[in-house]
C-alpha cells in the first residue's frame, strides 16, 4: 500500500452540521445582499422616476441635433451611461419606460394627446430653450409609416436659437472693448447654458457625456432649408445672416446684392436700391463681427486678394455661388483660402480658430479702407477728457505720457474751471486712411503730431474744407 496516500476519514456529525450551517449562512447572506440591492435599486428608481423627464431632456439637449437624432434604445443607453447602476443586476432605465416618455412629446393619435403636445410645446422652450422633435430613420416623412412602436423614429432636440443666432449674440458680446476677458468668458458660459456646446467656430461640449460620434452612425438626410428652420415672419436680415454664417462655416462662396442709398425718382425721398443692378458681388466670406454698433462681413471678391467690408444690414440678398456639372447636378463653389493679410487676426480659443474682431477693428476702426503695407504709428495730443474719444475709436492698447507742449492759461482749464491735462497718445499699426478720417472728424478735440506726412495731408484737406465754407459752396 502506498504510504503517501491519505485515507479519507468519515465526517463526524458535528462537521456535517457545521458545513451545512456555513452554507446556509452564505446563502442567506447572498439572498439578503440581493434583496438589499433590489430594494436599493427600487429606491433609486423611485427617486429617478420623478426626475427622468429632466434627465431625458438633458441627454437630448446635450447630445443630439437633426443630423444626430437618436433611437429610443440609444437614448436609453446614454441615460444608463450617465447614471450607471453599478454592480446591480438591472439598469436604471429601460427602453419601455423611455419610449413612453418620448412619445409624450410626439403622440398625435387623438385630440387629448395633441392638447398635451401643444402645452408641452409652449412650456418646453421657456424651460429648456427648445423642443423635442423626431424624424424618420429611413427618410420617411412624419406621419407616414410610423408604426412599429417607434422603431423607425429618431428623436432630437431643436433649439430655439440656432448657431447663427448665437453667433450674432456672441459677436456683440465679444466686440465689447470694456469687458475683461474673464467677464466675457463668464457671459459666454451663460450662453452655453442656453445652447449647450456652443462656441464661435463650433467647439463641442465638455459635459462628460459620451461623444455622439462613438455611437453607431444614424441614417441621415439633408437638413431642412433655412426657409423651414426660420419662423415665417423672420426678417430678410436674419435670413441673410444665417446664410452667410453657414457659408463661412462651410467655406463656400456667396453671391450678394449690395444696396446703396440715393435720392428717389419719386418725390425726392430716400431710395435704397441695388448698387450694381444685374451684377451681384461674388465673394469669399471669412468672418462677421460687430464694430461701432454695426455688423460687418469681411470678405474678398472672387479671384482677388483685396479685403472688402460690407455692412450686413445693407446686403439686400445673399445666396450660395454654384456651378452646374455636366451631369446636371448643382455644386456649391468653395471659397478661396484665408488671405495672408487676414491670418494675423485669427486666434485659437479652446482649440478652435476664431476671428478676432477686436484686433481687427483696432487696426481698421472706420471699416472704410484697406490697403496693403499702409499702416503707421500715430502720435496724438489730447486731454484727459478727449482721451475717451481715442479709446472709443482705437481701443485701450495706447501708450500714454504727459505732454510737454506749451499751452495758454486759457487752454489749461476747461469750461467749468477745472484743470485740463494734456497727454501724448501713441497708437500703433493704424491704417492710413482710417487715421486721416479720424483726425478730420475730431480735429476740434485731438491734434495729430506724427507722422509728418499725414499732418501735411490733413492740412491740405482742411484748406479744401475752408475754401468750401468761405465760398459758400
Amino acid at each position: 500500500m502506498d504510504q503517501n496516500r491519505k485515507i479519507s476519514q468519515p465526517k463526524t456529525q458535528d462537521q456535517k452540521i457545521y458545513e451545512q450551517r456555513t452554507k446556509d449562512q452564505k446563502k442567506a447572506a447572498s439572498e439578503a445582499a440581493r434583496e438589499f440591492r433590489k430594494q436599493e435599486l427600487t429606491e433609486i428608481k423611485n427617486v429617478i422616476r420623478s426626475e427622468d423627464i429632466l434627465l431625458l431632456l438633458y441627454i437630448l439637449k446635450n447630445s443630439t441635433d437633426y443630423d444626430h437624432a437618436l433611437s429610443i434604445h440609444q437614448v436609453t443607453d446614454l441615460l444608463n451611461r450617465l447614471i450607471p447602476s453599478g454592480d446591480m443586476d438591472q439598469e436604471l432605465f429601460s427602453d419601455r419606460t423611455i419610449r413612453r416618455k418620448l412619445e409624450l412629446f410626439t403622440i398625435q393619435e387623438n385630440d387629448m394627446a395633441e392638447g398635451i403636445k401643444n402645452q408641452l410645446n409652449k412650456i418646453l422652450p421657456s424651460l429648456t430653450g427648445g423642443s423635442v422633435e423626431y424624424r424618420a430613420a429611413d427618410g420617411i416623412d412624419k406621419g407616414i409609416n410610423q408604426t412599429g412602436a417607434g422603431t423607425q423614429k429618431r428623436f432630437y432636440f431643436e433649439p430655439v436659437l440656432d448657431e447663427s443666432d448665437m453667433d450674432l449674440i456672441y459677436g456683440a458680446l465679444m466686440s465689447s472693448r470694456f469687458l475683461s476677458e474673464s467677464e466675457k468668458s463668464y457671459l459666454l458660459s451663460r450662453l452655453s447654458l442656453i445652447r449647450p456646446g456652443y462656441s464661435s467656430g463650433g467647439a463641442g461640449s465638455e459635459d462628460g457625456i459620451q461623444p455622439i460620434t462613438e455611437i453607431d452612425p444614424l441614417p441621415k438626410k439633408p437638413a431642412p432649408s433655412h426657409e423651414s428652420i426660420l419662423p415665417v415672419n423672420s426678417s430678410k436680415l436674419l435670413r441673410n445672416v444665417q446664410t452667410l454664417y453657414d457659408a463661412i462655416a462651410g467655406e463656400l462662396q456667396v453671391k450678394i446684392i449690395y444696396g446703396v442709398y440715393d435720392i428717389s425718382d419719386k418725390g425726392g425721398k430716400v431710395d435704397f436700391h441695388d448698387r450694381h443692378p444685374g451684377e451681384p458681388y461674388i465673394l469669399n466670406p471669412y468672418a462677421m463681427f460687430w464694430n461701432g454698433g454695426e455688423y460687418y462681413l469681411i470678405s474678398t471678391k472672387d479671384n482677388e486678394e483685396q479685403i472688402m467690408h460690407f455692412r450686413v444690414d445693407r446686403i439686400m440678398d445673399v445666396s450660395y455661388n454654384t456651378v452646374t456639372e455636366d451631369d446636371g447636378s448643382v455644386k456649391n463653389i468653395k471659397r478661396a483660402p484665408i488671405p495672408d493679410s487676414l491670418k494675423p487676426f485669427y486666434k485659437k480659443t479652446g482649440g478652435v480658430r476664431t476671428f478676432d474682431g477686436i484686433a481687427y477693428s483696432s487696426a481698421y476702426p472706420a471699416m472704410k479702407f484697406y490697403r496693403k503695407a499702409n499702416k503707421v504709428d500715430c502720435r496724438f495730443e489730447c486731454t484727459n477728457v478727449t482721451l475717451q474719444i481715442l479709446i472709443d475709436y482705437f481701443g485701450t492698447d495706447i501708450h500714454l505720457e504727459e505732454s510737454r507742449l506749451k499751452h495758454s492759461e486759457e487752454e489749461l482749464t476747461d469750461q467749468n474751471g477745472e484743470p485740463r491735462r494734456f497727454l501724448i497718445a501713441t497708437v500703433r499699426n493704424v491704417q492710413w486712411e482710417n487715421a486721416v478720417d479720424f483726425c478730420l472728424g475730431h480735429s476740434r478735440y485731438i491734434t495729430l503730431l506724427e507722422p509728418s506726412e499725414m499732418v501735411d495731408e490733413i492740412r491740405k484737406h482742411l484748406k479744401t474744407i475752408r475754401k468750401k465754407y468761405k465760398s459758400g459752396k
